[in-house]
């Protein structure tokens, strides 16, 4: 929908505004949707286009990963496995580089 990707407060309400008058011509499953869940919260959804200092998003989390990592690492911390091979070769190559073999359990006392 090219309401929620809209970089621009008033742009997105006139496509709202606009999506409000065609409901006649969308399915049914939608119009409910727009209706009841969409509408009554469509300022607050749409709070951070009118105030620069708020995120898009409020999970920190995706706020962080989605700002300071590069695309082919976001990409690799999105299962526990991957998470858990990446931090196998960091503590590989920490090995080798300062010539010690520790267990897990080691690292962290």
């Amino acid at each position: 929908m090219k309401i929620f990707r809209s970089k621009s407060y008033k742009k997105t309400n006139n496509e709202f505004k606009s999506l409000m008058k065609h409901l006649d011509k969308i399915p049914k499953e939608f119009v409910n949707l727009v209706k009841n869940k969409i509408k009554p919260n469509f300022q607050s959804y749409m709070k951070h286009l009118q105030f620069d200092f708020l995120p898009t998003t409020n999970n920190k989390l995706k706020n962080y990963f989605g700002v300071t990592l590069p695309r082919h690492l976001k990409k690799l911390y999105k299962t526990i496995e991957s998470i858990e091979i990446y931090l196998d070769l960091q503590r590989i190559k920490w090995e080798q580089n300062h010539g010690k073999n520790i267990t897990p359990i080691e690292f962290f006392t």
